[in-house]
């Protein structure tokens, strides 16, 4: 049954226009987010800002060391049988490419079983898989323990580009990574069928240093005596190929206005509440890890987590 309480906030949340407009503030006035970018920089003072305005009574600004990344060019090419470039979109943390030409090799799953049986033909070789059913993070070291030069993910999907994904977690990967689309895929196996090898030129201009991110979270503490808190939290950088509006924008927005009702009627709270805005979630989930090492002694307090 809900309480007068909960449709009270709920009302808040329903009647007011603060999400729509807070939504374009993320999506279209910082648009990318990408750890690092101003983006970033302005997503992080925005929130710590409303999170204030809202009247939660303690905000903190909670900086953390991580691995970070820049691609300025993504470049594949086709240079035998013929010549055609391919579109590309290079994975997140991928070591750089100058140039690195290399024959292809086609994997179906590119899993434990399927790199141990064909690892002699995948020795300095740039090895294609789709992206199901085995994660890029995983892929990416496998072909790589087999003397892969490169990886190729194709897009299980038809209809674009992967969409970007990290290949590695928090740490620059072994090989250079990128992804294409299904149909590109589908193309160059066709072709080696028709014409024998297929060798390509792979340029990726990507740099990545050690930076510095932050974790926003906002405390509204209870009115009881208990230290028990209830979290809700959400990632707020994106990648660097659109403004993240379904990721993470939306979850975002969620927690505020979470954030901004109960906020008004605080005095009702009988436990805590946290609203907790995440970095670098898209390199590796690495400001989530800072923050739950940093609270490890306060787990036992947490009665939920709420990931918007």
């Amino acid at each position: 049954m809900t309480s007068d309480f909960e449709r009270t906030v709920t009302d808040e949340i329903f009647s007011a226009s603060e999400a729509w407009e807070n939504m374009q503030v993320l999506a279209d006035d910082i648009g990318s987010r990408l750890a690092g970018s101003v983006g970033e920089v302005a997503a992080r003072d925005f929130l710590a800002d409303a999170l204030r305005r809202y009247g939660v009574d303690e905000v903190e600004v909670a900086p953390f060391p991580y691995a970070g990344w820049d691609c300025a060019e993504e470049r594949l090419q086709v240079i035998s049988p013929t010549q055609r470039a391919i579109a590309c979109r290079c994975a997140g943390l991928s070591p750089a490419a100058r140039d690195l030409r290399a024959e292809l090799v086609f994997l179906q799953r590119c899993d434990a079983e399927e790199v141990a049986a064909r690892k002699g033909e995948i020795g300095g070789r740039i090895v294609v898989a789709p992206y199901h059913p085995v994660p890029r993070q995983l892929k990416m070291p496998l072909a790589a323990s087999a003397g892969a030069v490169g990886l190729l993910e194709s897009r299980s999907i038809a209809g674009g580009l992967q969409p970007a994904r990290t290949c590695a977690f928090n740490r620059v990967g072994a090989i250079p990574t990128a992804s294409i689309s299904r149909e590109d895929a589908a193309y160059l196996q066709r072709l080696a069928l028709r014409k024998g090898a297929v060798r390509v030129a792979l340029s990726l201009h990507s740099t990545s240093e050690r930076r510095t991110s932050w974790n926003v979270v906002g405390t509204l503490y209870g009115r009881g005596r208990s230290k028990e808190y209830i979290a809700l939290g959400g990632h707020y950088d994106s990648w660097h190929v659109g403004s993240g509006a379904v990721d993470n924008a939306t979850g975002v927005v969620a927690v505020l206005e979470a954030a901004r009702a109960l906020a008004r009627h605080k005095e009702k709270l009988m436990r805590g509440v946290r609203f907790i805005f995440f970095g670098v979630e898209e390199l590796g989930l690495v400001g989530s890890w800072h923050y739950a090492h940093k609270h490890v002694a306060e787990m036992d307090d947490a009665v939920l987590m709420e990931i918007g």
